[in-house]
């Protein structure tokens, strides 16, 4: 009965051996054929048709961060010219919550939010940036 009892035992864990190893492989196969992202290459020894140099295919980082910067400061500047409530307003916005949930947050009605960013725009369109 001991000698059966041990046998059953063996068997069991090889077979739990085998189901792991079997996982683990499974997962690794899986892993290794998953489809994976290709990124664009460019050659620099070859040019297009047209002659064109890698420099003039790949973007000009450096102006793309200029304008980036330029953008802030505009929209720092225009932020400046309105009131801390509007301001509130505005962020609160841009992270994307709706009219109704502005008017509850500033315990007002929804046609008077649309009203002040009305106002806002209207005020804001007059001045020169």
């Amino acid at each position: 009965m001991r000698r059966i009892s041990k046998l059953t035992k063996d068997v069991s864990q090889e077979i739990l051996c085998l189901t792991r190893m079997g996982d683990c492989l499974n997962r690794h196969y899986a892993y290794e054929n998953r489809p994976k992202r290709k990124a664009p290459t460019v050659s620099t020894n070859t040019y297009t048709r047209d002659g064109l140099t890698l420099d003039e295919i790949l973007p000009d980082r450096r102006k793309d961060l200029q304008d980036q910067a330029a953008d802030r400061l505009l929209a720092m500047e225009v932020l400046s010219c309105l009131t801390e409530t509007e301001r509130q307003m505005v962020h609160l916005k841009a992270d994307e919550l709706t009219s109704r949930e502005l008017a509850e947050i500033f315990s007002t009605t929804v046609r008077s939010i649309d009203g002040r960013f009305h106002r806002m725009r209207v005020r804001l369109m007059g001045m020169d940036f």
